[in-house]
């Protein structure tokens, strides 16, 4: 076998070894979803905490979550292979450090939901959790409650934009 003939061999068996270790990512990043599984529906989530529409932004960021990852698309209901249940169980805050006035001047905020992914099909759980949860801190504006509860807000949509990463990993089985 001549040099030309070894160069060609060698290229061709790295190509083979290259798209062979793509198709193994491929292949892993769909984790434990059911072959048939490609598409879900995503309603607006329940919530049980006090905070008015923060049920909708939380969908909307699950949404975005799963249209920004291509192993399973957002569906209509009625068309989807797989339906998410979420539910926002509470949203607590808490004094995080006190200013020479004894005021607040951080305070945190947790919320904790819960999902399952239910395969249309068979009824089954695909996957699901009970009790998922982050904490954010934020700054409380003296004199200005319109600053804070932007602040507040703010501290929310990181928490929604985590936990809709977490669940989008659980669902993939990647969690």
């Amino acid at each position: 076998m001549n040099s030309k003939s070894m160069a060609i061999c060698g290229v061709l068996c790295a190509l083979a070894v290259f798209s062979w270790g793509c198709g193994y990512e491929m292949t892993r990043s769909r984790g434990g979803l059911p072959d048939h599984v490609r598409t879900v529906a995503v309603p607006v989530m329940d919530i049980r905490a006090n905070e008015p529409g923060l049920e909708r932004e939380a969908t909307r960021l699950l949404i975005e979550e799963f249209n920004r990852r291509p192993e399973l698309r957002v569906a209509a209901p009625g068309k989807a292979d797989a339906v998410l249940h979420c539910v926002i169980d509470q949203v607590d805050l808490s004094a995080l450090s006190y200013g020479s006035d004894e005021h607040a001047t951080e305070r945190r905020v947790i919320l904790s939901m819960g999902y399952r992914l239910t395969d249309v099909k068979t009824g089954k759980a695909i996957a699901q959790a009970d009790r998922l949860w982050f904490q954010e801190g934020y700054l409380v504006v003296k004199g200005d409650p319109v600053a804070t509860d932007y602040n507040r807000k703010e501290a929310l949509r990181k928490i929604l934009a985590n936990l809709a990463e977490k669940i989008n990993e659980g669902a993939l089985g990647t969690f």
